[in-house]
């Protein structure tokens, strides 16, 4: 487990786990992305390929109150850095904000109460069930982790079981939320084979995919 810094307060008392029932996204089914454990790394960056910017895609709206999650995860590992910039998960408003986060392993996320009140932030590996940590978070808190390890994670607020969000961690730095019309977007795609992931209401698609070097947009049929 990677090295995490915080501001928390203990939590002394024993309190039922709480399951993310309001959220439709069905974080507590959804399979863990399978990675290999022996990747084949490919010493490609962007300054030796013409890397596409912006490459573009739709699927059918989502449901109200569904989020989709799409991945493109490469045939073979590419070099492609890993941010050092953090990403935020907040605790505002008896709510977790974003509801859905996606990050890589090894990037840094600082979670944050905003509130006036006390919180806690108890992340669960969806697969394993096993718990990565349990820490309270005083207003104006806040606790960084650093995932170490790929898959799907329900994160909840003990002290206010109505509280509920999902971290999408990944070893491929293309992920992208669906928006409500169901456009989406991946930045500086290196062209090649992947494997498209899509994770939407507790179920996962995949599809091969080839993104060649004049491509500008994904076209998803067939899934």
């Amino acid at each position: 487990m990677s090295t995490s810094q915080a501001v928390i307060v203990p939590i002394n008392f024993l309190i039922t786990i709480a399951i993310i029932s309001a959220y439709s996204f069905g974080c507590t089914d959804v399979p863990q992305p399978s990675v290999s454990n022996t990747p084949t790394i490919i010493p490609t960056t962007a300054s030796e390929v013409n890397v596409i910017p912006n490459l573009t895609g739709q699927i059918p709206a989502p449901k109200s109150g569904t989020s989709i999650v799409l991945m493109l995860e490469p045939e073979n590992r590419i070099d492609a850095p890993v941010s050092n910039e953090p990403i935020f998960m907040d605790q505002f408003s008896m709510t977790f904000i974003p509801s859905v986060l996606v990050t890589q392993v090894n990037q840094p996320v600082h979670f944050t109460n905003s509130d006036q009140e006390l919180h806690n932030v108890r992340v669960v590996h969806n697969d394993t069930r096993d718990t990565v940590f349990n820490v309270g978070t005083p207003a104006g808190g806040h606790y960084e982790h650093v995932f170490d390890k790929p898959g799907i994670y329900a994160v909840m607020c003990d002290v206010h079981t109505a509280m509920g969000a999902a971290i999408f961690v990944s070893t491929t730095p293309y992920v992208a939320i669906a928006a409500k019309d169901g456009n989406f977007a991946f930045s500086n795609v290196i062209p090649g084979r992947y494997k498209l992931k899509i994770h939407s209401g507790g179920t996962q698609t995949e599809k091969a995919i080839e993104i060649k070097p004049s491509q500008l947009e994904i076209l998803i049929d067939g899934l």
